[in-house]
């Protein structure tokens, strides 16, 4: 069974063998965001694998929402941005950012999102395999949908705060503990969100 979200109705469709199942599959894009997959009888071991992996990479979204403006005087940041942005269409990931003016802003985006990660300081130091689970996870809980947020020159706003009942159930990671330019954090996050497509497709691109 597959719900499928991201428009007026919920649609539950049946598939009983490998045929549908694959032209359901080859059918799914653009607004229809798969969210639950029960494997159809008929498919092989590997055909299984497939199938669960094709439906949580069909339409999905990430934006990184930031606190300050967007483009600066490094242009060659930007570049390094656009470029894994480019890599992930081939991933049928859309990766968007969205600049925030002011602190409220930026909390009432985080509050919106359906599934949101937050980079922090304090937050888990984890492997490019880990983000990768976190991703696809969040993906598949957030309706194909996932935000990252990155605060301002000041930190996080109070209301996103580790100790803010709002925001204690929201997932935090740390990139480092060193500290960079808001461009240069999003260009790092940028290329790990490339990973994690990569490592879910099984290529060879992480080693």
């Amino acid at each position: 069974m597959v719900r499928l979200l991201g428009i007026p109705c919920v649609i539950l469709v049946c598939l009983t063998n490998a045929v549908a199942a694959r032209g359901f599959l080859s059918a799914c894009s653009g607004s229809l965001a798969a969210t639950a997959f029960t494997t159809p009888v008929g498919l092989g071991a590997t055909e299984r694998r497939s199938a669960r992996r094709a439906v949580v990479t069909c339409g999905m979204r990430v934006t990184i929402h930031i606190r300050g403006r967007g483009r600066g005087e490094e242009d060659w940041v930007e570049a390094a941005f656009d470029k894994y942005k480019t890599r992930l269409q081939g991933h049928r990931v859309e990766l968007q950012t969205t600049w925030h003016k002011t602190d409220e802003q930026l909390t009432a985006a985080a509050l919106g999102s359906s599934k949101c990660v937050i980079l922090d300081v304090v937050g888990r130091a984890i492997d490019s395999p880990t983000f990768e689970r976190i991703m696809f996870d969040g993906l598949e809980k957030g309706g194909s949908r996932l935000s990252f947020v990155i605060g301002g020159a000041e930190g996080l706003p109070p209301q996103l705060q580790p100790y803010a009942p709002e925001a204690k159930n929201f997932e935090r990671i740390s990139l480092s503990k060193m500290t960079f330019t808001h461009l240069m954090a999003r260009a790092l996050l940028a290329e790990q969100i490339y990973r994690a497509a990569e490592i879910r497709r099984g290529s060879g691109y992480h080693k």
